[in-house]
């Protein structure tokens, strides 16, 4: 079972998130709270791509507090942007999906 309004704020939590971290590194203590918004996106949503997204945006968080992460921070948030914009799309397809006699 999806709750779209969980995975839709948990969403909006994550792009918010990363609008007020717009540069560089993150410090351990952000990686935290990316971590918990994660957990939150991925159980609301019973769906591999979502949770595929989940993983990648975990997967770039953890690059952000390397000393240098590859290609770069702005590579890497990028990447994460991305991520969040798959997230997104696919949750709207489950919802519409859902919503088709």
């Amino acid at each position: 079972m999806t709750d779209f309004d969980k995975a839709r704020a948990a969403h909006k939590a994550l792009t918010d998130f990363f609008a007020r971290h717009p540069k560089g590194r993150l410090e351990r203590e952000a990686l935290d709270d990316v971590y918990d918004l994660c957990k939150q996106a991925a159980t609301a949503v019973n769906d591999a791509g979502c949770r595929q997204a989940v993983r990648k945006i975990e997967s770039y968080s953890l690059m952000l507090c390397s000393a240098e992460p590859p290609r770069g921070a702005d590579f890497v948030r990028l990447r994460v942007q991305n991520a969040l914009a798959s997230f997104r799309s696919t949750l709207r397809a489950i919802e519409a999906g859902s919503r088709s006699p």
